[in-house]
């Protein structure tokens, strides 16, 4: 965001064909690296707290994590609302994303 990395979140991909997805959790310099390769197409990404699932903060003590979000505009938390996409080609792919408010 605004050219600096962004950590302790998750970056999901979600196919625009099949609905299907697949997820990496950044690093603290912001890369990432998906478990798996994914089939070529269109694919909407978005960002969501790492690790958390849908527990409060009050219960895991990871308020750091749920913080990690705040700055990012809302837009790039749904899988409805963002306008991030990745084409996906065979073999290696590499995709950075500049957050914009």
């Amino acid at each position: 965001m605004s050219g600096k990395a962004l950590g302790a979140a998750r970056i999901n991909f979600v196919s625009s064909t099949t609905g299907t997805g697949v997820y990496a959790d950044l690093q603290s310099d912001g890369s990432y690296e998906l478990p798996n390769a994914i089939p070529a197409g269109d694919y909407r990404v978005y960002l969501t707290s790492a690790g958390l699932g849908d527990a409060p903060p009050s219960e895991t003590g990871n308020q750091e994590l749920k913080d990690a979000l705040k700055d990012v505009p809302k837009k790039y938390q749904s899988e409805q609302s963002t306008d991030l996409l990745a084409v996906v080609k065979e073999g290696a792919n590499s995709f950075d994303f500049d957050l914009k408010p």
